[in-house]
């Protein structure tokens, strides 16, 4: 830059600068359900970015400028100024780290006024960044896309998991697109799985013969280079980072909405092949009233027979099975219109980690199983009508 002038043409005092970005979109509007936005946006608060703007004879001329928040795709801020659309510009935006700052090569798309001399500036990026280095978002996972289309999601999906109801509510989720949906029941057959090169993997973190993390590094030291997500009900501290460790991807906890494994889809098989200014794309959401009678006849009498095992582990004195029996539930109940269950579930499995004794668990063990029976009425001869 040089000895060239920045010009604040903003003239706002922090104030004043927050009262308008309130009023424009607050923050936890940026993804909310109805959004037609096909990027994810993440809000920046104000902070100031430098925009150079560039003419055609290459002559820049340096502004300071408010950030409101920013996509793979592009940016918005607040500017004091008019700028015609299809000006290039450069825009400087601190990282994450905000010793740290980026500069993007991009193009102005919508220049609208607010008020006397403010303006709110669209731009799109040359080419699509990664949010990660300019938002902090901890230990969370991140998908930039907001919008997904089932329909143009389309490659070999392997998905690891021994819970034949789970395969059955991810294979309902991913009704509509033209992925081809593979199941393998253990690590064994899904190793032999992944030498057929899927181009993504869908792996449950408790398998009957290993766990999701050994599945992955031994995935990886195959030579299989493709995306791997570990699905999981545990909820260990660190558990994200050692997975991201062994080789995944991301790491996402069970129950996981359809919206979010549309998500994750469309990251690693949809993301790369569309320009990411490209318009609006509408989701397609599982809704449990959209599943088939005979599915959610498939899943009651799932829940019974879990009920069963629930009240035999109790009486076997079997933590490690029963925690498992539990998690499984949890992690399928309210894909299926079952949130009550979920949520027993849930507290039943806190227990368990919390107190490692099926005594001290009884009570919300037995109020879980009573809530399995619940869904469907009692066989004959039904331990659980009674222990429950």
């Amino acid at each position: 830059m040089g000895d060239q002038p920045v010009y604040d043409t903003l003239r706002l005092s922090q104030r004043e600068l927050k009262e308008i970005l309130d009023t424009l979109e607050p923050d936890k509007a940026f993804n909310d359900a109805d959004s037609q936005r096909r990027s994810r946006r993440w809000g920046l608060a104000g902070k100031k970015i430098l925009v150079t703007i560039v003419d055609e004879s290459g002559n820049q001329q340096h502004f300071v400028s408010a950030a409101r928040d920013l996509s793979s795709g592009g940016l918005a801020f607040l500017h004091g100024g008019f700028l015609h659309t299809g000006t290039s510009c450069l825009v400087t935006v601190p990282t994450a780290d905000p010793s740290q700052s980026q500069t993007v090569r991009a193009k102005v798309r919508r220049c609208r006024h607010l008020q006397k001399h403010l303006h709110d500036i669209g731009v799109e990026f040359e080419h699509a960044v990664d949010p990660r280095g300019f938002v902090d978002f901890g230990d969370e996972h991140v998908f930039t896309l907001e919008r997904v289309d089932l329909s143009q999601l389309s490659g070999r999906l392997l998905v690891v998991e021994d819970n034949r109801m789970y395969q059955k509510l991810i294979a309902t989720y991913f009704k509509g697109s033209q992925l081809e949906l593979e199941f393998a029941d253990d690590g064994k057959a899904a190793l032999e799985m992944i030498q057929q090169m899927p181009d993504m993997i869908f792996t449950d973190f408790n398998l009957p013969d290993t766990t999701g993390l050994d599945i992955i590094k031994q995935a990886r030291e195959s030579g299989y280079s493709g995306p791997i997500v570990l699905l999981t009900a545990e909820t260990a501290p660190g558990l994200r980072a050692e997975a991201l460790e062994a080789g995944a991807n991301e790491m996402l906890n069970k129950p996981c909405p359809p919206a979010v494994l549309h998500q994750a889809a469309a990251e690693y098989l949809l993301a790369k092949k569309v320009d990411p200014a490209s318009q609006s794309q509408i989701i397609s959401t599982c809704k449990p009233e959209e599943m088939s009678r005979d599915l959610i006849n498939d899943y009651i009498g799932d829940l019974a027979e879990r009920a069963r095992t629930i009240v035999k582990l109790i009486e076997d004195d079997n933590l490690t099975d029963l925690r498992e029996t539990v998690a499984q539930i949890r992690a399928s109940a309210v894909g299926f219109g079952f949130a009550p269950i979920s949520d027993a579930a849930g507290d039943a499995m806190q227990s368990i980690d919390a107190t490692q004794s099926i005594e001290e668990s009884r009570t919300l063990l037995q109020r879980l199983a009573m809530t399995c029976r619940r869904a469907a009425p009692p066989l004959e001869d039904d331990p659980a009508s009674e222990a429950a």
